[in-house]
């Protein structure tokens, strides 16, 4: 699939609060901030690969406007300050 309208339709999800809702846990379910590091190496490969696709969506996302994830956790932060 071509990558400009990806951007396009990921740039249009990023404008609603629930489609940063869908990218927020998204982003949550691929431990981008937890080790990978496990004794199992097939736990461990498991674990990164899945990092791996969090780490991808940020890239792309910093390549489409390199505000968009700043302001996410910007926005996720002060939610959670706001008791949401």
């Amino acid at each position: 699939m071509p990558v400009e309208p990806i951007n396009e339709n990921f740039k249009t999800i990023m404008k609603t609060r629930q489609g940063k809702e869908v990218i927020w846990y998204i982003l949550s379910m691929t431990g981008i901030y937890s080790s990978s590091l496990d004794q199992e190496v097939n736990n461990m490969a498991f674990m990164e690969g899945r990092r791996s696709i969090g780490l991808a969506i940020i890239d792309m996302m910093m390549s489409i406007d390199p505000t968009l994830y700043p302001r996410l956790l910007l926005e996720k932060a002060d939610a959670k300050e706001d008791g949401a």
